[in-house]
């Protein structure tokens, strides 16, 4: 079932053709949840420049594991950020962080299974 969830969010063929295997792929979806909650804290907190690196960071290592939703929500705000239409960011950053939150915790399922 959790796979399903994760499936979701992750195109897990994309990611399986890119690193090989099943289980390399679920390697670096294991390593995404290790360390994405940091970055979504400092999003939370982040202005500026900081919060342009932090989304920036995000849209990297979600599209690395072929979440491209959630990369490219990342995108439009780190672009919104840059160009500073912080109104477009404040309306959508907690969304962002809430379904990459969820897609830590399918992949925490996952782990766990």
């Amino acid at each position: 079932m959790s796979k399903e969830i994760v499936e979701q969010y992750v195109d897990f063929e994309e990611g399986i053709a890119q690193f090989g295997s099943e289980s390399e792929f679920e390697k670096i979806l294991f390593s995404f949840k290790k360390h994405i909650p940091a970055l979504l804290k400092k999003m939370q907190e982040d202005t500026g420049d900081d919060y342009v690196v932090s989304v920036h960071a995000l849209k990297g290592s979600a599209r690395t594991i072929y979440a491209n939703d959630i990369g490219d929500r990342a995108y439009e705000l780190e672009t919104a950020a840059k160009n500073g239409n912080w109104e477009l960011v404040k309306s959508n950053n907690a969304n962002l962080i809430s379904d990459t939150q969820k897609l830590i915790d399918a992949i925490q399922t996952l782990q766990e299974g």
